[in-house]
């Protein structure tokens, strides 16, 4: 038997355990009792039933709290695909699979305000972790998180890091005893040097959209110290993409966030979702965010730009949720904001966001105002904001794009689909 105990930033909020190939989470009757507690995910909180919200986080055995062979959906989350899991489980020398080993090697440095820290617990919490199992499984102990060790969602490389001199140098990011603003760097694959810049010139249409987008820039990767080059040095680029942490202050406290494969308890592998998923998640907007109407008018126009820029990788870990108070959910700032179809001529292996461009390629005003009426929302409004949106990005992003790192063809390329879209085309149709 393992258990590791789950912090947000000094609170404790319960604890996970391994027996054999089963995970759990329990939630501790401190941090319920709590009647301004933080909030670790909205898929354990309902609305206004402080009994049925008790019973989601204790409860044994149920999809939130216990999961075969893998984390619990919430904590599974927190974990990188991809090279980046490899690196982890390397460093704490272990399986890939082996989640609460991963979990407690990065446990200083997760995604949000989550921590997990090697305690062992009191009797009558092992005892509740041990409901239905046999007494064979003895205590284990487990070993310290490992000093420079991070997790960060998704496939692609990255890495933790801090920003030093006034963005002249960068280092590992370590929780503790190092200054610097966290960041995080994304680096350029061997196959796609210039993932880098399409990225980056991503980030700044939606920017220049009207939507709160993380900051990011370019840097050079001859400004990483030398223990960070070796792992960054995955192509011949020259250049990497730093995005300020919004998860994190300048200072390095942490802020509390969530994607929305956490809030709707999805196994990572299902990211892509299926359309009543994303309904969902704007009906969660609307109903537990702040200023719900306009939480849902920003995603709405974050959609709206993802088809523009044929952003055919925003998928479900990639809308977030940050409790900026500890507490109430807002729409994190948008980020992987990459016009991806510019790869499709050249990339077998993108079958699912070809299929995802189908989709996008066929909306029309009448796509966004029925998630309105299904939200019981204005038809109209929704209309207007779509408008407005697809308005602004005509009106700007031409003369942006002349000065970002995209080439010719890729600026052509863009600018084709847009004015091919059937959306853009209803819209200046009705003008």
């Amino acid at each position: 038997m393992k258990f590791l105990a789950v912090y947000l930033n000094q609170i404790r909020v319960g604890f996970l355990s391994q027996i054999g190939d089963i995970y759990q989470f329990l939630a501790d009757d401190a941090y319920l009792s709590e009647p301004h507690r933080p909030t670790l995910s909205l898929a354990y909180n309902v609305f206004g039933n402080d009994a049925l919200t008790r019973q989601l986080f204790t409860e044994p055995a149920t999809v939130l709290t216990r999961g075969l062979g893998r984390l619990p959906p919430f904590f599974d989350n927190l974990l990188p695909e991809g090279p980046l899991r490899e690196w982890l489980a390397a460093e704490r020398h272990t399986t890939l699979n082996d989640g609460l080993e991963l979990l407690a090697a990065a446990g200083n440095n997760l995604p949000g305000a989550v921590i997990m820290r090697a305690e062992w617990p009191a009797e009558s919490i092992k005892l509740k972790h041990n409901v239905n199992q046999k007494s064979a499984f003895g205590p284990q102990a487990i070993e310290a998180p490992l000093a420079d060790a991070f997790s960060l969602a998704g496939v692609q490389f990255k890495l933790a890091l801090s920003a030093l001199d006034g963005n002249l140098r960068y280092t590992m990011h370590l929780e503790q005893g190092l200054d610097g603003e966290p960041i995080i760097g994304k680096f350029p694959s061997a196959q796609r040097n210039d993932m880098v810049y399409t990225e980056f010139s991503g980030m700044a249409l939606t920017r220049m959209a009207g939507i709160e987008t993380a900051d990011c820039w370019l840097a050079p990767i001859s400004a990483l110290d030398e223990r960070v080059q070796a792992p960054a040095r995955t192509s011949s680029a020259q250049e990497f993409l730093a995005v300020r942490r919004f998860d994190r202050t300048p200072e390095g406290q942490r802020i509390h966030i969530e994607d929305f494969c956490q809030v709707l308890s999805l196994a990572p592998e299902r990211k892509y979702g299926k359309r009543t998923d994303y309904e969902t998640l704007a009906a969660v907007l609307l109903h537990a965010a702040v200023h719900g109407e306009r939480q849902v008018a920003a995603y709405i126009r974050r959609q709206v730009v993802n088809t523009l820029l044929g952003n055919t990788d925003a998928h479900l870990k990639n809308f977030s949720l940050i409790y900026r108070d500890g507490r109430t959910p807002e729409l994190a700032p948008a980020y992987d904001q990459v016009p991806v179809f510019l790869y499709f001529d050249e990339t077998p292996f993108l079958a699912v966001n070809k299929k995802i461009d189908q989709i996008l390629s066929a909306q029309t005003l009448k796509t966004y105002r029925e998630l309105y009426k299904l939200l019981g929302l204005s038809t109209v409004l929704a209309a207007q904001i779509v408008k407005d949106t697809i308005e602004r990005c005509l009106a700007l992003w031409p003369e942006e794009m002349r000065h970002l790192p995209l080439t010719v063809e890729q600026r052509r390329k863009i600018e084709y689909r847009i004015n091919h879209l059937p959306l853009v085309r209803e819209v200046l149709r009705r003008r």
